[in-house]
């Protein structure tokens, strides 16, 4: 037939492939796994898919320190373009000592973009006799060869027995 297949334009060649398992080589392969590719178009305009899995229990990793679970990657292609992207799952960050629902995106550039919590609550931590803080950003970045990580939010020490008024932190 003359007919592209769907989402295809008019005069694509290629090939289609319904499913297909990807194997990932080395130290990220043992880790993750497979990754699953679906509806996968390969032609004259490149590359079009979504490679994804899903993961319960979650796949657990050390990264920068921190204790990461990989619950679910979604990452999606058309001609070779990066599209969209969901890497969902849990970081316990160094004295949060509690998880934090995080959502990582890979930007166009090669950087990424991590969500903390949902969109209808933030993390919230209390450490009696230090802190009380509301967490509404967390942001990462590697420089140097060097991992910070910055957040935002509001903090009440609970110092010394004091009413301690609210701070306003950005980037800390």
């Amino acid at each position: 037939s003359n007919n592209p297949p769907a989402g295809q334009p008019v005069g694509w060649k290629g090939i289609h492939i319904g499913e297909a398992a990807l194997y990932l080589p080395g130290e990220l392969g043992e880790i993750v796994g497979n990754l699953k590719i679906t509806d996968a178009y390969i032609g004259n305009g490149g590359f079009t898919s979504t490679v994804s899995d899903t993961w319960a229990p979650a796949l657990s990793a050390e990264i920068f320190g921190m204790t990461f679970s990989l619950e679910s990657v979604e990452i999606s292609f058309v001609q070779n373009a990066l599209v969209a992207s969901s890497i969902k799952g849990e970081i316990t960050i160094p004295f949060f000592d509690a998880p934090v629902d995080i959502e990582i995106a890979i930007n166009l550039n090669g950087s990424f973009t991590v969500k903390l919590g949902s969109d209808d609550r933030l993390f919230a931590l209390t450490k009696p006799g230090l802190l009380t803080m509301e967490l509404d950003s967390l942001g990462f970045e590697m420089k140097d060869d060097v991992f910070t990580a910055m957040m935002s939010g509001k903090i009440q020490p609970l110092l010394g027995g004091l009413d301690w008024p609210e701070f306003e932190l950005k980037e800390l």
